[in-house]
């Protein structure tokens, strides 16, 4: 049955068609029944999944509401991104079982608990973005979800939130918050970042590397919006690079556009040697897939060049680890989670330890997730703030309500308000949150936060222990 053809489900029942992936998938039986939960499953829907029942049964002394709360969402499980997201479908599936196993989510106008629901649908990751506005047309249209959580990275949520802001749907960008998201006309009405803007993703970084002796840094990106942002490459010319200066670091070598096809095959030595060549102290390489930056680290190790710190934005990753192999360690990325950090969230850590548990993947292999789950967290807090569903009144308390999920204190906040602000004059527009990365160093398969201070779990080790 094509996916034209198969109906959104209404309220009151599962979804329609059959079940695109196996139960023992799905439900994680073991883990499942170690932690005594009824986990739910998902039903196809197309090129998609229906998470979450209708007819929750609410723990004792909990009043029954009436409706739902439906989220949708697009989800990159092919593509060249995929490798580090597509385990956040099965992440939502379990998130929305254990949130309904405590009663669902609380909206006091709607007379009490109301089930939490998803439908994800699959997309190809950001060549694939007319498939992904299709989805989100598709979550607004045919699903009528009551709000909408973005897809992995820039290009694909550049084509998801205007659909969002044109049929007046809170949307809560997901793994992306570049600039242009929240710029957009009609962006400060209907859309938040679960991030700050990517621009201030090297900010902790760099400040970490300043208390080394290090002198001399090169850039290098992809050249789409999210690595040339972070860099500063990009449009708005405000991230990595012009941190750097304003840090007292000499920029030797600015390279957009490496490898802009993300191609697996790609020959990095050129680029390589270059750098060889230049003898930056640091080589900063901003890529969103994590195994291409690990075609880097081995083109090095090829070529024999050791530079005193090596810093991919997407290390932290299964896909770098699977991809360097051996020689995955002494170098530094970024992470904005880590059982570290002290923040509870909405339903406590052990929630998070939970969905990993039952789903069966570890943080350390598949970090953006959190970020994902902080997205619901987000939203589910908004209904109850709101105290409905309604989407003017979620969008509401999406602007104004402060509190703290997974990663840490949340607002939608404008910028101009930061301790570093942007330059005078650029609009970077307003609703990103706090969260900035948080710079790791993976010794011999251990993560250990190098900063901020206040958040730090050991030392930077620079020059940074190759093993090549």
């Amino acid at each position: 049955m094509s996916e034209e053809n198969v109906p959104p489900p209404e309220a009151g029942e599962s979804g329609g068609g059959q079940p695109k992936v196996s139960r023992r998938r799905f439900l994680g039986t073991g883990a499942a029944l170690a932690v005594g939960l009824v986990v739910g499953g998902a039903v196809g829907v197309g090129s998609g999944y229906f998470l979450g029942q209708s007819n929750v049964k609410l723990p004792a002394g909990l009043k029954q509401g009436t409706g739902r709360f439906l989220i949708g969402t697009s989800v990159s499980t092919s593509g060249p991104t995929a490798q580090i997201i597509s385990e956040e479908v099965q992440m939502f599936n379990n998130l929305v079982t254990l949130v309904n196993n405590r009663g669902g989510v609380y909206a006091a106008d709607m007379g009490g608990y109301i089930p939490l629901q998803m439908v994800v649908l699959e997309d190809g990751g950001p060549g694939d973005t007319a498939t992904i506005k299709s989805n989100y047309t598709k979550l607004a249209t045919q699903y009528n979800v009551d709000l909408m959580i973005g897809p992995f990275t820039a290009a694909p949520s550049e084509a998801a939130s205007p659909v969002a802001i044109q049929n007046q749907i809170p949307y809560i960008d997901n793994q992306a918050d570049e600039i242009p998201i929240f710029t957009q006309s009609g962006a400060s009405d209907w859309v938040v970042g679960s991030l700050n803007i990517i621009n201030y993703w090297l900010w902790n970084y760099l400040n970490v590397l300043k208390t080394t002796d290090a002198k001399t840094i090169a850039f290098i990106d992809q050249g789409d919006d999210f690595d040339a942002e972070a860099a500063g490459t990009g449009t708005s010319h405000f991230g990595g690079i012009q941190f750097a200066k304003q840090l007292g670091f000499d920029v030797v070598l600015q390279d957009t556009g490496v490898n802009s096809t993300f191609s697996a095959t790609y020959d990095y030595t050129p680029e390589t040697l270059k750098l060889k060549s230049l003898d930056p102290d640091c080589v900063i390489y901003c890529d969103n897939t994590g195994a291409l930056s690990a075609l880097f680290f081995k083109s090095f190790q090829a070529n024999n060049y050791k530079p005193r710190a090596t810093h991919f934005l997407n290390g932290a990753q299964g896909a770098f680890y699977n991809t360097a192999g051996s020689i995955a360690t002494g170098y530094t990325a970024d992470v904005y989670w880590d059982a570290s950090f002290p923040f509870e969230g909405l339903w406590g850590k052990s929630t998070w330890q939970q969905v990993q548990t039952i789903t069966g993947f570890i943080d350390q292999n598949w970090p953006w997730l959190s970020i994902g789950y902080s997205c619901v967290e987000n939203a589910c807090n908004a209904v109850q703030v709101a105290g409905s569903t309604s989407k003017t009144a979620v969008m509401n308390a999406l602007k104004t309500m402060e509190f703290t999920n997974l990663l840490g204190p949340w607002r939608a906040q404008n910028p101009l308000n930061d301790p570093f602000p942007p330059p005078s004059g650029l609009n970077t527009g307003v609703g990103m949150s706090l969260s900035r990365a948080v710079p790791v160093q993976i010794i011999n398969g251990k993560r250990t936060i190098i900063g901020p201070p206040n958040l730090a779990t050991g030392t930077y080790q620079y020059p940074e222990p190759y093993n090549f």
